[in-house]
């Protein structure tokens, strides 16, 4: 359960959603899916929407959007870096943080979809380069934390290690904490020492899942190629930063429903490691749970 919800949470990514609109009983499916769970949307998922074309497919993505939050769903921030950046302001000013204040953001264009506005072709063309614009800028502030995730990975490649004993290590070191560290740092624009992280990373989990999930991918990075007898499909498209940046729902959620295999991955091994209560699925899974044959 969440924040004191009476019901468990699940959230989507946008690839399940897409797969929930392209069912034939998605209405019967989300029936029985509000019966059993709430349902929240990372609000970066409406923007993509958003930008969607044709009309007929922005209308019907938007339509399962809708339904499938009701009354008891809700949207969650668009920007990560925005949410954890409001959960440092507040830590900053009361020494804790209220993660309904943070999960209540509600931006301008959540309310556009609240009203029930279908987005049109004009905007959609608009909304697409702005979209893509924002992925980009977030992608480059995540981007300085590959430098040194890599060099510590190269700075044990002469001693293998399963990915438990690499994460192992990493907290020996206290590559975390200094993760979290410098992540703080960067977005207060002065310096904290490890201490501050410690203090942080408890009262706010999202961020030592959000670090958990670039120690994992850089991990999974910087080990030799598969052979060719092994699977090279799933092999081929490593989770992205955007994707990575979903690790940071776990610790809100009873479920991350994702249809992303690479990032399914990923954020599999991150919840393990960091005990949250999100359990990350896959879209084809979760509707097993409710016995309705396509």
């Amino acid at each position: 359960m969440v924040i004191g919800s009476t019901e468990q949470v699940a959230i989507w990514e946008t690839s399940a959603i897409n797969q929930l609109a392209d069912r034939r009983d998605s209405d019967a499916l989300i029936a029985g899916m509000r019966i059993a769970h709430s349902h929240w949307i990372p609000f970066y998922v409406f923007v993509e929407i958003a930008a969607t074309q044709p009309t007929e497919r922005r209308r019907d993505l938007l339509s399962v959007c809708r339904i499938l939050v009701g009354s008891s769903g809700r949207r969650l921030p668009w920007s990560v870096v925005d949410w954890i950046r409001g959960a440092i302001c507040l830590f900053e000013e009361f020494g804790e943080v209220d993660k309904e204040e943070i999960l209540g953001y509600f931006p301008e264009l959540d309310r556009e979809i609240s009203l029930g506005n279908v987005f049109d072709d004009d905007l959609a063309r608009v909304q697409k380069p702005e979209s893509n614009q924002g992925l980009k800028s977030i992608e480059a502030f995540f981007s300085q934390m590959k430098v040194p995730y890599e060099n510590y990975c190269r700075s044990r490649s002469s001693r293998p290690m399963t990915l438990d004993g690499f994460v192992a290590q990493c907290l020996t070191d206290d590559l975390i904490q200094q993760s979290i560290r410098d992540f703080c740092g960067k977005l207060l624009g002065h310096t904290v020492d490890l201490q501050y992280a410690g203090r942080f990373a408890a009262a706010f989990p999202p961020i030592q899942a959000l670090i958990y999930s670039y120690l994992v991918a850089h991990y999974c990075r910087n080990q030799p190629a598969k052979t060719r007898t092994q699977s090279s499909v799933k092999r081929a498209k490593p989770a992205g930063n955007f994707d990575l940046q979903a690790a940071a729902y776990l610790p809100v959620c009873d479920l991350f429903i994702s249809s992303d295999w690479p990032q399914q991955k990923v954020l599999q091994e991150v919840a393990e490691r960091c005990q949250t209560q999100g359990q990350v699925i896959s879209f084809d899974d979760y509707v097993k749970r409710f016995n309705i044959p396509e």
